[in-house]
């Protein structure tokens, strides 16, 4: 049975946990992993191993991109990326998306 803890995140770590050579040309699957050290509110130490998350991030683009656009972006994208894990890209969508940048945007929909 699992139990919640609360606790205050003092230090992040992430690598690719695998059994790949820097020096080899050919991507060997990799898992990624998230490390957490924290404190609890008694003063406990946490090391938390986070596996099995996907990274994912947003770039906003033009909002006249069409989908030949983004698809060329994306091309470009993978391009600029290490041989070995240009096949590391598992997935993109053009999302909208109503976000707040620190009251920069004021809210206004933006395409991602």
């Amino acid at each position: 049975m699992s139990e919640n803890i609360l606790l205050n995140v003092l230090d992040w770590n992430f690598y690719d946990e695998c059994e790949d050579d820097e020096d080899s040309e050919e991507y060997e699957e990799a898992s990624f992993v998230i490390e957490a050290f924290g404190k609890t509110k008694d003063d406990k130490s946490v090391y938390l191993k986070i596996t099995d998350f996907t990274p994912y991030f947003f770039v906003e683009i033009p909002k006249t991109w069409e989908d030949r656009s983004v698809k060329k972006f994306i091309d470009y994208i993978t391009s600029k990326v290490y041989g070995k894990y240009k096949c590391t890209l598992i997935n993109y969508d053009v999302v909208k998306r109503s976000v707040n940048f620190m009251d920069l945007q004021r809210e206004r929909n933006l395409n991602f």
